[in-house]
């Protein structure tokens, strides 16, 4: 069976495409980005972004796949992301910006709904539940965490027939420090701005500030 894969912002997108393109797996993989997939969108958010016009959907007879990441490590991740390409964010383009700054200027921004000038930035700071409902719904066979990448890709492989996965390289690394996760998060504000914002990505997919370090794949009631 063929797979589509649903990419999130932020979820190690760039590894798993690269992980998915390569060896005897790319022959299961549905690429988007190939004209012959192009009328596809990548996700059910994809036609509000403007990155399309077409309506979601997936090709007949498919396995959806998706990863997530603990909130509070993707905003992390989001924020030293601006850091290097603040141009990219709008008017967020002060990249002396502190992290509290940046959670406050995220909440605004999401709060204001799709403005057409700040779609860049929409697309990143989104909740991972809006890559993962449609119409409301939960819809995906599969999604992996991006804190275990290595092993729920493997039991993602066991649902294709074994396909034999190689080990994901690490793409895109950010430029954050030992460290950065409880320096940036010692500020309560920040935490609790971080589970407002982001409160149905931590119910939905059970995570809370820390490594989370054995936790499941996702339910498919998630």
């Amino acid at each position: 069976m063929k797979f589509f894969y649903i990419r999130i912002t932020k979820c190690a997108g760039q590894t798993l495409h690269n992980v998915f393109s390569r060896g005897g797996i790319s022959d299961f993989y549905i690429d988007p980005t190939k004209n012959k997939y192009k009328s596809f969108p990548r996700s059910p958010i994809d036609k509000a972004l403007e990155l399309t016009p077409n309506e979601f959907r997936l090709p007949p007879n498919t396995l959806s796949v998706s990863f997530v990441r603990n909130p509070f490590d993707r905003a992390v991740s989001g924020y030293f992301y601006f850091k290097l390409h603040p141009q990219l964010f709008g008017y967020f383009a002060d990249p002396q910006l502190s992290f509290l700054s940046f959670l406050h200027l995220t909440k605004d921004l999401l709060n204001q709904g799709l403005p057409s000038k700040q779609i860049f930035a929409y697309r990143h700071l989104l909740p991972q539940s809006n890559f993962l409902l449609h119409e409301g719904a939960p819809f995906i066979d599969f999604i992996g965490r991006v804190e275990r990448l290595d092993l729920h890709l493997s039991e993602f492989s066991k649902s294709l027939g074994n396909i034999g996965l190689e080990k994901a390289p690490k793409i895109n690394r950010s430029s954050r420090r030992e460290g950065d996760m409880q320096e940036l998060y010692s500020n309560s504000e920040c935490v609790n701005l971080i589970k407002e914002i982001y409160s149905e990505d931590l119910r939905r997919f059970n995570y809370s500030l820390g490594k989370n370090p054995k936790l499941p794949i996702i339910d498919r009631n998630y």
